[in-house]
């Protein structure tokens, strides 16, 4: 693993993420996102497993939000 890191560290992405000042906020960004589409997918679809927005359909709430939550993943 030390050796992995250590190639990634001296490749290009190393040297672009260690010279640009956007490089890290710009992958925090997509991570945070990514985290949020998937924990907020499924939180809503298991809120509404347990009672929650009952006017809501299950199945169209499931279909329309397990594609975010893929996505975020």
């Amino acid at each position: 693993m030390e050796a992995f890191a250590a190639a990634i560290e001296a490749s290009a992405l190393g040297s672009f993420a260690r010279g640009s000042s956007f490089a890290y906020p710009l992958a925090n960004l997509v991570h945070l996102l990514g985290l949020v589409l998937l924990v907020g997918g499924i939180g809503l679809v298991d809120l509404r497993l347990i009672g929650a927005f009952r006017g809501l359909p299950l199945a169209i709430l499931s279909r329309a939000l397990t594609p975010l939550a893929l996505g975020g993943l």
